[in-house]
């Protein structure tokens, strides 16, 4: 029998009063100079094309507004032609970033760290469709397949920008948090929809599916930083599991270990400063 956890009320019985949020505000103010040269020579190695994912994770988990978004692109060297922001019925905002002839979408998760702890009821399934292998967290799989107006799914969305490019552009999908957890779920979605070279690459993800559906993900790299308590969640025994390849950043010795979770550690500026 699956167990049902409700994190809101585990959080309400231990007086879990939050008092620190998940700003990037390091990602965001960080040596400009430096970030452009990063831009300069996109993908030129793994540790460069893992900091460019870091930084736009960051960039759109603290999205609000197009002035900031704006502003910090043109100081790292993008411009308006490299990348376009879309919000979907409040619900699923992503954006899409085209340099060097690869796709980059990412996904925006929670707005803080509390409110995807306080929001998630991790216990529960949902059946996929077809394009899907195994069963994946029903929360993130609504966010990315109900369905809008006109009847077309919140995910083709991404699958039409992507069709107006030619199949030799390599696509990453990438992400922050919740926003991890939406980019590995619509991997296969996206996988069985177009030809092009996908890979994953994903900071502080939560486990998002069953066994069936963590053995269907291939080209992938989960980073965790230390003892980051999202990526402990939903448990094992709920019969959640992480895919891989696992990538732990700043791994703290297990030997009297007294912490098994932090909040603190969950931050993206923390992922990014440890690439670095």
């Amino acid at each position: 029998m699956r167990l049902n956890i409700n994190v809101n009320k585990a959080l309400n019985m231990c007086n879990y009063k939050p008092i620190i949020t998940n700003s990037c505000d390091t990602i965001l103010t960080y040596d400009k100079v430096f970030i452009k040269s990063i831009f300069n020579e996109p993908f030129s190695s793994d540790k460069n094309t893992n900091i460019i994912m870091s930084l736009l994770s960051g960039l759109i988990y603290k999205y609000k507004d197009n002035s900031v978004l704006n502003n910090t692109c043109i100081s790292w060297g993008l411009t308006s032609d490299n990348y376009t922001i879309y919000n979907i019925q409040d619900k699923l905002v992503f954006g899409v970033f085209i340099i060097n002839k690869t796709i980059i979408i990412v996904f925006k998760g929670s707005s803080n760290i509390h409110d995807f702890l306080a929001d998630i009821d991790f216990g529960d399934y949902s059946s996929p469709d077809d394009n899907i292998l195994g069963e994946v967290h029903r929360g993130m799989h609504n966010i990315l397949y109900s369905k809008m107006d006109g009847g077309e799914l919140r995910c083709d969305v991404i699958t039409d920008i992507i069709s107006e490019y030619s199949d030799n552009y390599n696509i990453f999908l990438t992400g922050h948090s919740l926003g991890a957890g939406l980019a590995t779920i619509f991997y296969q979605h996206l996988k069985n929809s177009v030809k092009n070279n996908i890979k994953i690459i994903t900071f502080g993800s939560p486990r998002v599916g069953n066994k069936l559906f963590r053995n269907n993900i291939e080209e992938s790299t989960r980073f965790v930083h230390k003892n980051d308590i999202v990526t402990k969640l939903p448990l094992n025994i709920m019969d959640y599991y992480h895919i891989p390849k696992k990538v732990h950043l700043n791994k703290e010795s297990s030997f009297w270990k007294l912490k098994w979770w932090s909040i603190d550690d969950h931050k993206i500026d923390h992922y990014f400063l440890a690439l670095l």
